[in-house]
């Protein structure tokens, strides 16, 4: 069987942007804001989606050497990846979005 490494919790200490340490009021909305989140959604997502590439291509051994148990384990874990993605992409629509 092949081990999973436990992912790391994401921090989301954002770090604010020029225009939001100037004080008084901002009109209209900041592209650097949305870069910013933007930024830190692929910082997250790439370790993921290369662990889900990963996972992908050991299912497929697993299979071709028939050790359905193997496949079984590596499918579920592939699931999990699959969904930690879904969610970061979907928190990171709703933070753009807000």
């Amino acid at each position: 069987m092949f081990p999973l490494q436990a992912l790391p919790k994401p921090k989301l200490n954002r770090k604010p942007s020029a225009g939001e340490k100037g004080g008084g009021g901002s009109t209209g909305t900041s592209d650097a804001g949305e870069t910013d989140v933007d930024a830190q959604l692929a910082m997250q997502l790439q370790p993921l989606l290369e662990q889900e590439k990963l996972l992908e291509s050991m299912v497929a051994e697993a299979r071709q050497r028939r050790k359905f148990e193997d496949a079984r384990t590596l499918q579920s874990n592939l699931e999990e990846i699959r969904a930690e993605i879904d969610k970061l992409l979907q928190h990171g629509q709703v933070g753009v979005a807000n």
